[in-house]
């Protein structure tokens, strides 16, 4: 019987539309290394474990201990309780429901995410005119210690 860990790296991989062959270039191993995980044959070590985990955004208690569709309603349940206020019952919803609410979610924080560029675009901003005030402030001392060395020869 394959382990919980071998079904969700395999979920996983096949809902987020990647080969076995994507996997292991990812992760820096052989297809049939990655292939072996799948198939419960065998188990990574730790520092693949990190990497598969980081790869799918996910934890690694997530990839061991709980079935990943499990995890994935939880986390719906969470995005769609996230502002804007919008709550679904998953044992009770029609998937045009749930389309909805996750689009209705997803232009949220499109919007944030436009707020937020905008205000990290203006501190960009902020710093370049304060290393082009250190830069000018560098030369300037810089040519008067250039002037004040000529004078001395």
């Amino acid at each position: 019987m394959k382990s919980t860990f071998a079904n969700n790296i395999k979920s996983l991989r096949i809902d987020n539309d990647y080969s076995q062959n994507d996997l292991s270039k990812a992760l820096g191993i052989t297809r049939s290394r990655y292939s072996n995980y799948e198939n419960g044959i065998s188990e990574p070590n730790i520092e693949i474990l990190i990497k598969i985990s980081s790869f799918f955004n996910c934890s690694i208690d997530d990839l061991l201990k709980s079935r990943i569709n499990t995890v994935v309603k939880s986390k719906i349940d969470t995005i769609i309780s996230e502002e804007p206020r919008i709550s679904v019952n998953l044992n009770e919803f029609n998937y045009s429901d749930l389309k909805e609410k996750l689009l209705k979610n997803k232009r949220f924080y499109e919007e944030k995410k436009k707020t937020i560029l905008s205000e990290i675009d203006v501190k960009i901003s902020e710093i370049d005119s304060l290393l082009n005030f250190i830069n000018n402030i560098y030369n300037e001392d810089l040519a008067n210690e250039i002037s004040h060395n000529k004078k001395d020869e």
